[in-house]
C-alpha cells in the first residue's frame, strides 16, 4: 500500500533585520491622524514570493515594542504597491494613494507586544521585478498615546516617510522623509496549516534503561483557524 500526499503552507516574511530602533509615528501614529509610507525591496520580500494570485499576500503584521491605549483603532487602511527596483527612497513631500490598491479597510486592535496585524480584505499579487510599497493610513481623529513599533533599516536612508499630527488627512497631507521604517511580517496564509518547528530529544539513550523518555515538540499554528490541543 503506497500513500501519497501533499501539502500547501503558509509563506511567511519578517522584514525586521536589521533592527534599527523604534518609532512611535510610524504604522498607527499615536495623535489623531497618522500615515505612513515605506518601501521594500524585492530583495527582501523574496523574488518569487507572492508573485501568483495563489501565493497572493493575504494578511500583514507590525513589530510592536510598546502598547499604548487606547487599543482599538477605527479607519484603519493599509494599501500596496508594485515601484521600480530603481524606486528605494521617498522624499518629504505630498502624499497620494494614485496607482495603490486598496488592501485593507477597517480597524485593527493592538493590545499586545510582538507581531500584531490583520489579515487582507483584498489579497495583493506581486509583479515580479518590482520593490514594494506600502502605504498606511489611520483616521480616526482619535489620540492613541503611548505606541511605539520597531523599525528597520534598508539599503537606503530614506525610504520612509511619516505623518502624525491634529490636522485630518487630505490631498494636502505633506509626511516627513524618515529613515525609521515601519518592520512588517508579510504572510500567504491558509485557513488549516499546523506546522512542527522543531523536535528535540536525546541524541544517544541506553537501550531499555532509558525508556520511557521524552520527546517535545514546538508546534506552531500557522492558519488562521483555531486548532484545538
Amino acid at each position: 500500500l503506497t500513500t501519497i500526499s501533499s501539502a500547501i503552507f503558509s509563506q511567511v516574511v519578517a522584514i525586521d533585520a536589521p533592527a534599527y530602533g523604534t518609532s512611535g509615528n510610524v504604522v498607527t501614529g499615536t495623535n489623531l491622524y497618522a500615515a505612513s509610507e515605506g518601501i521594500y525591496s524585492e530583495s527582501e520580500v523574496g523574488a518569487t514570493n507572492f508573485i501568483t494570485p495563489s501565493t497572493a499576500i493575504n494578511k500583514i503584521e507590525f513589530s510592536v515594542s510598546t502598547v499604548g491605549t487606547p487599543t482599538t483603532f477605527g479607519n484603519f487602511n493599509v494599501y500596496m504597491k508594485d515601484v521600480p527596483l530603481t524606486t528605494t527612497t521617498l522624499a518629504t513631500g505630498t502624499y497620494t494613494t494614485t496607482g495603490y490598491t486598496l488592501v485593507y479597510s477597517g480597524s485593527i486592535t493592538i493590545a499586545t507586544t510582538g507581531w500584531v496585524g490583520v489579515s487582507l480584505t483584498t489579497p495583493f499579487t506581486r509583479t515580479a521585478g518590482n520593490n514594494l510599497q506600502i502605504l498606511i493610513e489611520r483616521a480616526d481623529n482619535a489620540t492613541h498615546a503611548g505606541y511605539i513599533f520597531n523599525c528597520v533599516n534598508g539599503a537606503a536612508t530614506l525610504n520612509s516617510r511619516r505623518y502624525n499630527n491634529t490636522v485630518a488627512l487630505s490631498g494636502a497631507t505633506s509626511l516627513a522623509a524618515s529613515a525609521f521604517r515601519a518592520a512588517v511580517r508579510l504572510s500567504k496564509t491558509y485557513p488549516n496549516d499546523l506546522g512542527v518547528d522543531r523536535i528535540e530529544t536525546l541524541g544517544k539513550i541506553p537501550a531499555i534503561a532509558a525508556f520511557p523518555h521524552s520527546i517535545k515538540a514546538v508546534v506552531t499554528n500557522y492558519g488562521t483557524n483555531t486548532i484545538a490541543a
